[in-house]
């Protein structure tokens, strides 16, 4: 029921806001970050493709999905690499007015879901609290670099045994097209 409700809400500000040119963002980018645990911690790569709405020149709010990577040793020394899928809603506030700037500072919180296989495995709650900027280039500014550094926090997993409560401070560096 909660995750019906995010959706209808975050759905109705999307559709609420006026539509305009330049006022949604799509952003790839790619980093990583470690996985914090209470007695473990481990390197692994992430990636996000992500979707921004603008709703007011400082407000916005952006869905996206994640994608991270878990190593995980096997008895006959290999490594086996558990992938994690999840979407996140989140609010970003944009710390100068975005539709006129090249660089743009902004703070970003939101609440999200990740699975290692979201059709059989129950996903996960993960909140994401961070901040970084867009640079955009050229007179058009629709063409621009992202910098994201973040701190996720995943709920109950399977990612160290046993199941905790873990960290992921993580930073992303990618592309971002305003249209």
């Amino acid at each position: 029921m909660f995750r019906l409700l995010l959706a209808v809400l975050f759905s109705a500000a999307i559709c609420a806001a006026p539509v305009a040119a330049q006022n949604n963002e799509l952003s790839f980018s790619a980093g990583g970050g470690r996985l914090i645990g209470a007695d473990d911690s481990k390197g692994t790569p992430a990636y996000t493709l992500a979707y921004t709405r603008y709703l007011t020149e400082r407000w916005a709010v952006e869905g996206s999905l994640e994608v991270f990577y878990n190593k995980i040793p096997q008895i006959s020394n290999t490594i086996y690499w558990d992938d994690y899928a999840g979407l996140q809603a989140s609010a970003l506030y944009h710390l100068r007015p975005a539709p006129d700037r090249r660089f743009v500072p902004y703070l970003t919180a939101g609440i999200g879901f990740t699975s290692t296989d979201i059709t059989e495995i129950p996903a996960v709650r993960v909140i994401r609290l961070g901040g970084g900027f867009k640079y955009f280039f050229g007179q058009s500014r629709r063409l621009g670099l992202r910098v994201e550094a973040r701190n996720e926090i995943i709920n109950d997993n399977g990612i160290f045994f046993p199941p905790e409560q873990i960290n992921f401070p993580s930073a992303r560096v990618g592309v971002v097209y305003r249209f």
